[in-house]
């Protein structure tokens, strides 16, 4: 009898998945997608109104802050970059050198990007400084 190269032979049709193979995996995800909105909790929850100061912290478009943790030379230099921010930006890094008790030159400015760049890994405050601001 003859029989037909590999290539020519009909095609087989993938077995239907399980039930419980379904359930564990949208279990699985729903765990995560709970676990990743309590922990953003905080972040995600955006000001109605906008607080009456001369600079603005914007958003990200996921309504998280733009605070943002960078770690450079091998992961020995770590700094902390704020971002998006409107308005007047020496008095925004006049407010956060007073807060986190900073020396100036701990803080930089950088106008092209009009961002802020602190030295160290600041994150955590700067995020719940911001909260509390209001932004």
């Amino acid at each position: 009898m003859f029989r037909l190269p590999f290539l020519f032979r009909a095609p087989v049709a993938p077995k239907p998945a399980t039930t419980a193979s379904i359930a564990r995996f949208s279990q699985c995800a729903r765990l995560r997608s709970e676990a990743a909105a309590v922990e953003h909790e905080s972040q995600t929850v955006a000001p109605k109104t906008r607080p009456l100061l001369p600079y603005f912290v914007m958003r990200t478009p996921s309504a998280k802050l733009p605070v943002y943790h960078e770690t450079k030379a091998g992961g020995n230099l770590h700094q902390t970059k704020l971002r998006k921010i409107e308005g007047d930006i020496r008095k925004l890094k006049s407010a956060i050198q007073t807060e986190l008790g900073l020396d100036p030159s701990q803080v930089k400015i950088n106008d092209v990007t009009r961002s802020i760049l602190i030295k160290g890994n600041r994150k955590m405050e700067i995020q719940d400084w911001l909260i509390e601001k209001g932004f």
